[in-house]
């Protein structure tokens, strides 16, 4: 269940760029362009960068971007969504990683395309917000096309859509305006605007959720796994949770009429990921009574259970057919799984009927509108992305083609629209994707982790929200067993390090707009933030000298290494001599000569290896060459073997391992569990991680001493981020809260299904 928070993949597709400069375009009350000198330095400067892209000159389009007052952009395309760009560094990050994943390519080139729809400019100094409009353009062959584009929190002067032809940039001959009548005044500035059509990729985060559709909280369990389902009429929803207590997962109906929670009974193992039936009267979950994962169906009425699979592997993600008659799921081993049906014959379930006729790197599966076509995320490209199967396994379309991560797909009740779950950097947020016009539209946007939508009541989507905050970051003595919270939960902190002589500590810190790293003198009660170029930052670490610090940033597609000075300047990035596929992650650790630093990189989908990037010369060293996810690195202190938790062995669960550097040779320390055992760290006399306890699925600080059984911490729940102080008499660790939210999305007017 956890192993969803890995489902993240470099954001980028095929789609259009705007661009703003401050230069005056004179222009009429109906908003039409007139030629004027400052027209002609746009159309001149994207001339220049139509023959940048060509030669796929990054220096040169970051020079020309540099010049422009780039604030954002809509993009429409074919498998594209909004965007915002702040920064050349940014920019040209998201183009590096545009000609490597497009420039081999026959059918997609770095060059205009008539073809691909158009770009709405916005400049945000003008106190216009823009609602839903409806562009007509002129496509270069003559071609009309009419399209919806969106905006929310942002402030626009006007919208101009261009007539795009190879080499030609000019106005459009027919444009509707999107703006409040009531902000058109006479003294509003100017905006010049013009198009450049590219390929380019990247999350868009602003600062709530999307405008096209109004969110409600239904409900929320600070006990409840990560799954949960609605009922076709809305009035009911089910979630697997520990509350009440217990050690399983249980599975719970909560009233949206009367707020009432009730229990669904007891059964042994877990019941998870739960799905209703159309007509509301049966539930179909996975269960691990047997020792592994198998589809069981719950009859309300009755409450009798019935077990649908008996196999060896785990089999998962179980949904219904809208006639009740089928079931599909997913099962098979490790990286070579299948999509399978089962269906109801005379009251009783068949045997299971493969889907592909090849097992592969597939995620979950439900059914369309039809019983006859499914709707599936796989992951064979090393991307998420989501296609229709026929029941006969032959991919009929594909609906998203990556390099986001888009998984656990659900369609409308007439198959208009699709509704998915996108993982792009940090976060994850729910799109939809209407049918008569093929372009993705985020419904949230959030910095937390938004999952598993699915339509009910027509239009109307549920989903769940995992959030998780930082409290507070503490000090455990261990002779005495005495505390100190050394940052509060106004600052909600996440992930915290001490310095060698314990005077400084380093912690990120959840601004609300960012991610920022803070520097926190013990002594003189004085705390500085790290200018980090305003990117997100995260996991630091103090090299043991004391002289760096070290951490990670996110550039608007990857997490990066960084490194600042003791005193919290001399900010750089430190990239190393690999391209990483998705980016770096946290946390992090130095070696104990302080001239490396250890982490986890994404190498493929579902895969996680250990490298070291040295500090002065950025060389890259792999450590772990296997198909696991292994993560958080932590070198031991005599600097010749290093741990980390892996899913070796144990599927989607964690555990706990050593290398010795010597000769590679892996040991393990705690075996791969449901429990999940995480963020290892190795000191001269203990180790010491993190476990949830399954009574209440908190995390908790667990210490295991040579010859001794581990103890766990219990008087501090939701620890997190475990590390010792340099002479290793004190632990230092976050506490945290981790909290699901039920959440309904319903559309209002211009959205997908809005009326």
């Amino acid at each position: 269940m956890s192993m969803n928070r890995r489902e993240a993949s470099a954001a980028m597709f095929a789609g259009a760029v705007g661009l703003v400069t401050n230069a005056a375009i004179g222009h009429e009350q109906t908003g039409s362009l007139r030629n004027s000198a400052a027209e002609e330095q746009i159309i001149s400067l994207l001339h220049q960068l139509h023959g940048a892209f060509e030669n796929r000159d990054l220096e040169s389009i970051g020079n020309l971007i540099s010049k422009a007052d780039f604030l954002a952009s809509f993009e429409i395309a074919p498998d594209g969504g909004p965007m915002i760009v702040t920064s050349r560094d940014q920019m040209l990050s998201y183009l590096t990683k545009v000609f490597e994943h497009y420039g081999k390519s026959a059918q997609v080139a770095i060059k205009t395309n008539p073809r691909v729809p158009h770009t709405a400019i916005a400049s945000n100094n003008f106190g216009v917000t823009v609602e839903q409009c409806v562009l007509d353009a002129t496509l270069s062959d003559g071609t009309p096309e009419k399209l919806n584009m969106r905006g929310t929190r942002l402030s626009v002067e006007k919208q101009t859509v261009g007539r795009l032809s190879t080499g030609t940039y000019r106005p459009a001959e027919r444009r509707r305006m999107c703006m409040k009548s009531t902000a058109r005044s006479a003294a509003r500035s100017l905006l010049s605007s013009a198009m450049l059509v590219a390929y380019l990729a990247g999350p868009w985060r602003p600062a709530c959720a999307a405008g096209a559709y109004h969110l409600s909280l239904i409900a929320k369990d600070a006990s409840a796994g990560t799954d949960a389902a609605i009922s076709k009429d809305g009035r009911k929803v089910v979630v697997s949770s520990r509350r009440g207590g217990g050690v399983n997962y249980r599975l719970w109906l909560y009233d949206t009429q009367s707020h009432q929670w009730r229990s669904l009974g007891e059964a042994s193992g877990d019941q998870i990921e739960p799905q209703f039936s159309p007509d509301g009267t049966k539930i179909v979950y996975t269960s691990t009574a047997s020792g592994n994962k198998d589809i069981w169906v719950l009859t309300l009425a009755s409450m009798h259970r019935q077990r649908i699979t008996n196999t060896p592997d785990d089999d998962e993600y179980a949904a219904w057919s809208p006639d009740g008659q089928s079931i599909v799921y997913t099962s098979g081993p490790w990286k070579a799984n299948n999509f399978y049906v089962v269906q109801l014959e005379k009251g009783k379930w068949t045997r299971p009927v493969a889907v592909l006729k090849e097992p592969g790197r597939i995620g979950s599966c439900s059914f369309m509108e039809s019983s006859e076509r499914l709707l599936c995320h796989t992951y064979e490209s090393g991307y998420g992305q989501i296609s229709v199967f026929a029941r006969d396994g032959t991919r009929v379309e594909r609906m998203t083609q990556g390099p986001e991560w888009d998984y656990k797909a659900f369609s409308s009740p007439t198959g208009q629209q699709i509704a998915f779950s996108r993982i792009s950097g940090t976060s994850s947020t729910i799109w939809v994707r209407d049918a008569s016009r093929g372009v993705p539209q985020p419904v949230t946007v959030s910095a937390y982790q938004d999952r598993w939508p699915m339509f009910y009541n027509g239009n109307s989507i549920f989903f769940h929200r995992i959030k998780r905050e930082g409290t507070q970051v503490v000090l455990l003595d261990r002779a005495t067993g005495s505390t100190r919270v050394v940052v509060a939960s106004s600052e909600k902190p996440l992930q915290a390090a001490m310095d060698a002589k314990d005077e400084l500590l380093a912690y990120c810190s959840d601004t609300g707009d960012r991610l920022e790293i803070r520097i926190r003198d013990l002594k003189e009660q004085r705390t500085v933030s790290v200018p980090t170029e305003s990117l997100n930052a995260c996991y630091p670490r103090w090299s043991p000298d004391g002289r760096h610090l070290g951490f990670l940033v996110f550039d608007g597609v990857k997490w990066k290494l960084a490194v600042a000075d003791r005193n919290g300047g001399g900010f750089r990035h430190i990239d190393g001599n690999v391209e990483f596929v998705n980016g770096v992650s946290g946390p992090i650790d130095w070696s104990p000569n302080s001239t490396s630093v250890l982490l986890a990189a994404n190498t493929a989908a579902y895969e996680t290896g250990i490298y070291t990037i040295d500090v002065g010369s950025a060389a890259v060293t792999q450590l772990t060459k296997d198909e696991w996810f292994n993560e958080a690195p932590a070198w031991a202190p005599s600097g010749n073997e290093i741990s980390f938790m892996s899913t070796r062995g144990g599927g989607f669960s964690w555990g706990l391992f050593r290398m010795s550097l010597r000769d590679k040779a892996i040991a393990q320390i705690v075996h791969p569990s449901y429990d999940e055992t995480n963020y290892p760290r190795v000191g001269r006399r203990s180790t010491i991680w993190t476990q949830y306890r399954p009574c209440d699925g908190r995390p908790y600080i667990v210490e295991a001493r040579p010859g001794k059984a581990p103890r766990i911490l219990y008087g501090f729940p939701g620890a997190i981020w475990p590390s010792f102080t340099a002479d290793e008499s004190r632990i230092l660790f976050t506490r945290i809260e981790d909290t699901v939210e039920f959440w309904s999305a319903a559309p209002t007017q211009g959205a997908p299904g809005g009326s």
